[in-house]
């Protein structure tokens, strides 16, 4: 359960966001600087009723998000920030857009618009085409894993270093906070919960350390698939990290969602396979640290799932089974 203290600061960021939201959905903003930071509108004046407004998400976790659905520039995603990284976000997707990630390439992020520092307000294209994690097959899963390989490796080529390096001790602040609380909530298991976080600590010892122009939170969600462009968004914490966090984070969120959609019956393997062959075969090496994160990443699941879960919910046993099992192949991987 959250604390008093975070449901405080939950509260206080809903409050905030919503004062500006206010701002940044009346007439004059709309008139303004919307109007201004679309290039195809310079010189031309925008009617209120030519735009629509809608909220997408203000619970105080992280930014704010609404969009504008602008009559003859179709829909804008405004996502207001609490700290600095909405700045970091909006020079990342500048900086990237000019380098390889822009209009005349497959492979792009959204196209930036402006960044209003006195709102810490981003605005940006949305993405076209379809998002990845609505595939309903594993053959879409598969095209789209391809795909999503290939924006990565020309992310992960990149010269472009931008923001803090994130190093891989940092995953131990988030592995405690959630080891604790299913520990709290399953006393009698803390010793096998101990034994999981032994096994990870095994694989730590073989990292080799190697920086990247990095994601950051790279998920099929994040992908959107259209005729002639694969895009990629939410680079909010995209700075130098291991290749290999990124790739374990797609592999693990995508085989999750699949199992639970298909009740079982798919683990999108081939989709997974089709994903490592595709990046495997052009920078092998940034694989070396792969068993590590994905082992991370399903043991954060397992871990959030066993403090949130109670025993006797009908899919318990099934899911822990799947989180086990999904650990120890992450675990082995690579492994002739």
């Amino acid at each position: 359960m959250p604390t008093e203290k975070l449901l405080s600061q939950q509260a206080a960021a809903r409050d905030d966001f919503a004062g500006r939201i206010a701002r940044i959905t009346t007439p004059a903003f709309v008139a303004g600087p919307l109007l201004g930071a679309l290039p195809e509108f310079r010189g031309r004046k925008l009617e209120p009723e030519e735009c629509r407004a809608q909220l997408v998400q203000n619970d105080g976790t992280g930014p704010a998000t609404l969009f504008y659905d602008v009559k003859g520039a179709g829909r804008v995603f405004a996502k207001l920030y609490r700290d600095e990284s909405g700045q970091h976000a909006y020079e990342v997707l500048s900086t990237l857009w000019q380098d390889g990630f822009g209009e005349k390439s497959r492979y792009r992020v959204a196209q930036p618009l402006a960044f209003i520092p006195d709102l810490n307000l981003l605005l940006a294209r949305a993405a076209p085409g379809k998002e990845l994690a609505s595939a309903t097959t594993d053959e879409e899963l598969v095209a789209g894993a391809g795909e999503a390989a290939r924006w990565l490796l020309q992310l992960h080529r990149s010269p472009v270093r931008l923001g803090e390096p994130r190093y891989p001790w940092e995953v131990y602040h988030k592995l405690l906070h959630r080891l604790a609380k299913a520990a709290a909530t399953r006393p009698e298991q803390v010793e096998t919960l101990l034994e999981q976080a032994d096994r990870l600590e095994d694989a730590a010892r073989k990292l080799r350390l190697q920086l990247v122009q990095a994601h950051g939170q790279f998920r099929h969600i994040h992908v959107f698939l259209d005729q002639d462009a694969v895009t990629v968004i939410d680079l909010d914490r995209c700075r130098p990290g291991d290749p290999a966090r990124d790739v374990g984070e797609y592999i693990h969120r995508m085989r999750t969602k699949r199992y639970k959609a298909t009740g079982g019956k798919s683990r999108a393997e081939q989709a997974t396979r089709a994903l490592l062959e595709a990046y495997g075969a052009e920078l092998p090496q940034n694989l070396v640290n792969l068993p590590f994160y994905w082992g991370y990443h399903n043991l954060v699941s397992l871990w959030r799932f066993l403090k949130g879960t109670p025993p006797d919910h009908r899919d318990y046993s099934r899911l822990v089974d799947f989180y086990l099992s999904e650990f120890e192949t992450a675990l082995g991987f690579g492994v002739s």
